[in-house]
């Protein structure tokens, strides 16, 4: 911990505290306060909502403030009597807060785990988008998530901008146990640059793009062996 006396502290001090939002400190954070609401921890009820993926309470992040003026500036023993909040976007599991994106401008990470809103931050800003020039790799987890609605355009856009903004264009590797038709989703993860290899994209009523490139797909999808008795 950090700790600075009145007499100590000057105009310009700073001080800042870096966080992953974890899945499990918002489900702690949850019981604790008995905020239950489904849109913190459930998935299917956040697909219906306008956010789609669950979000954390407001006041998880706000108490990072807290955390900051007891810890770091001033320090232990500090406390403060009020505080305005604007929330100006939602906070998912898996998002760097700004803190966090100016650390990486001062330390890039071999090893970025972010989510699409985070993503798109990144490369909007013109300092986090320098840091992105050297990217060689882009993996989507659960790929068919983002599939299903305008979350996953918006991440499309991202991904061409990132390209783009990268010295060498980035492989991409989209990952998923459920996603069907699988070429139509190498579309949406490669872009123009997507060749429809299995199911045509027609066949759902898509059209597939242009190639410029080729694109594989691994299918290991595989039906489990049943032993079935009758007694």
């Amino acid at each position: 911990m950090i700790g600075k006396t009145l007499a100590e502290l000057h105009e310009g001090d700073h001080a800042e505290l870096t966080r992953a939002v974890d899945p499990a400190d918002i489900a702690s954070f949850v019981e604790a306060v008995g905020d239950h609401n489904p849109l913190h921890s459930d998935p299917a009820y956040a697909a219906t909502t306008p956010f789609k993926t669950p979000i954390a309470p407001g006041i998880f992040t706000a108490g990072m403030i807290s955390a900051v003026i007891g810890t770091r500036l001033p320090g232990p023993g500090s406390i403060y009597l009020s505080q305005v909040l604007t929330f100006l976007r939602p906070v998912r599991t898996g998002d760097t807060t700004s803190s966090e994106r100016a650390l990486m401008v001062r330390r890039p990470p071999n090893f970025l785990i972010t989510t699409p809103e985070s993503l798109y931050l990144m490369v909007t800003a013109a300092r986090s988008r320098a840091v992105l020039r050297t990217v060689e790799t882009i993996i989507v987890d659960e790929i068919h998530s983002a599939a299903r609605d305008k979350r996953g355009s918006h991440l499309t856009l991202t991904l061409e901008r990132l390209e783009r903004a990268a010295e060498a264009r980035p492989q991409r590797i989209g990952l998923s146990a459920t996603q069907r038709p699988i070429s139509l989703l190498a579309g949406m993860l490669c872009g123009t640059a997507a060749r429809p290899l299995a199911a045509p994209a027609a066949a759902v009523g898509g059209t597939p793009p242009d190639p410029r490139d080729s694109c594989a797909i691994v299918d290991t999808g595989h039906r489990r062996h049943l032993d079935l008795a009758l007694e």
